[in-house]
């Protein structure tokens, strides 16, 4: 074989050798792509759901901020334990039907539902009475009315009612 047919045959197997590894790299190139393009849809899939629970997780941390001011504003409308009894609870509402215009004909500690209670027996207009039981309803502590009995007499405005009553505690 002659000089120059070796070098031309040299040239063809370096240029074939050329394009196979330049082949097989841009095919790697092209499988690496294609898998870098998948794994960027699944991070945006990712990115997206991370995203969403960071809103909820901030949503559910300003709901539970919301619950946790509800609660203190209910725990202060209850009594907190020894801070009231029954005879003091008593003379408050003596005074607050007072107040109102009404006349406490007679009041006794009862239990109500295992509890110490009263219950009160009033005379005085209706009006007094709905405004004291308005007073009840608004007051800045919970307290617990059980029953109510009315007796009216036809042509009068004065109501007679027996009442129980009774102040809720937070329990310890």
């Amino acid at each position: 074989m002659s000089t120059e047919r070796r070098k031309r045959l040299f040239f063809v197997l370096a240029v074939v050798l050329t394009v196979s590894v330049m082949a097989a790299v841009t095919g790697r190139g092209i499988e690496r792509l294609r898998t870098a393009e998948e794994k960027s849809g699944q991070y945006r899939t990712q990115v997206a759901r991370l995203r969403q629970s960071l809103q909820m997780q901030s949503q559910s941390a300003s709901r539970r901020q919301q619950l946790e001011d509800q609660m203190k504003i209910a725990r202060a409308r209850f009594y907190p334990p020894g801070e009231i009894d029954p005879y003091s609870f008593g003379t408050m509402v003596r005074k607050r039907l007072a107040a109102e215009g009404m006349r406490v004909i007679r009041y006794q500690v009862v239990e109500i539902k295992g509890r110490s209670g009263l219950e009160f027996t009033v005379s005085g207009p209706i009006r007094s009475l709905v405004l004291f039981l308005k007073e009840v309803s608004e007051s800045q502590k919970y307290w617990s009315m059980t029953s109510l009995t009315l007796t009216m007499r036809e042509g009068i405005s004065v109501v007679e009612a027996v009442f129980r009553i009774g102040y809720e505690e937070l329990a310890s």
